[in-house]
């Protein structure tokens, strides 16, 4: 994974974030060639901090986090960094993508 896909700046760089907001559109560029022409709404948030769902005893921990398939709808799975039991953030997001695909 590119070193600019996931990044939370330290510090010291947050006045700088118009060059890393520059930096993720041309990486948006090479992996969505077009994205500009079908753009609706803009945010970039350099102050946010990355975080995860907890995983709470009332639903269960780890195994109570969402599965990446839709009880409701056959071949409709969700991914991203809130899906599955088994790892955070960008790995979450990985992981869960996987295991989306091993289950068609």
């Amino acid at each position: 994974m590119s070193k600019i896909a996931n990044r939370q700046l330290p510090m010291r760089d947050l006045n700088k974030f118009s060059a890393h907001e520059e930096r993720l559109e041309r990486l948006l560029d090479q992996l969505q060639p077009g994205w500009r022409q079908e753009l609706v709404f803009k945010r970039f948030l350099p102050h946010m901090a990355a975080s995860y769902g907890t995983p709470l005893a009332k639903l269960a921990g780890a195994s109570g986090l969402a599965s990446p398939a839709l009880a409701e709808h056959s071949n409709v799975f969700v991914c991203g960094d809130y899906v599955g039991n088994s790892a955070q953030l960008a790995d979450c997001a990985v992981k869960s993508v996987l295991d989306a695909v091993a289950m068609l």
